[in-house]
């Protein structure tokens, strides 16, 4: 359960216990004398709060406070609502120290997928002006797994990566062009 709530599973804290009632996990737990359960789920809302302060940092570039929050190993393996981990974050975000210390404090990070099925990787070899933290992500992970796909079917690197690159600058300019 508590890796459902640290991967992103928004709806934890709903369940449907019949066609028309509707009850909170919590008082199902209650309800069922489940303690570590009700336990677990009155620290959920400490867990996202910890998760959304460091997704934060990476954001706005905070480093020494990044530090100081990535010691716990459950912050490291959040994953936000699109299941992007800190180190999709930081690479999307160009942010390289931040990319390094993570692959150091948690290396299996760097096979992490997204709800596209793209790596960290993906994201860093296609962004402009990204190659050189690709290949500084690489150095420091030991290598790359060449058989990831993503849901398009891409890997990290094939002879189709400038077709790769191409279709992620349009879905980009595309999703920039969308008035809100």
């Amino acid at each position: 359960m508590e890796e459902l709530i640290l991967y992103g599973y928004n709806y934890i804290n709903l369940a449907n216990s019949g066609p028309v009632r509707f009850k909170s996990a919590r008082l199902l737990a209650e309800q069922k004398g489940h303690h570590e359960m009700i336990s677990l789920l009155d620290t959920v809302d400490q867990y996202r709060t910890e998760m959304m302060e460091v997704h934060k940092t990476i954001i706005t570039g905070d480093y020494h406070h990044f530090l100081r929050l990535v010691n716990n190993k459950r912050v490291i393996m959040g994953r936000d609502w699109r299941e992007r981990s800190l180190l999709h974050l930081a690479v999307l975000y160009r942010r390289t120290d931040f990319v390094l210390q993570l692959i150091e404090l948690c290396q299996e990070l760097v096979n992490y997928q997204d709800c596209l099925g793209r790596t960290a990787f993906h994201y860093a070899i296609c962004l402009p002006d990204n190659r050189r933290l690709f290949l500084k992500m690489v150095s420091k992970s030991g290598g790359i797994d060449k058989q990831i796909k993503d849901l398009i079917l891409f890997p990290i690197i094939s002879s189709e990566i400038f077709q790769f690159i191409n279709m992620v600058n349009c879905m980009t300019e595309t999703f920039l062009n969308i008035k809100i």
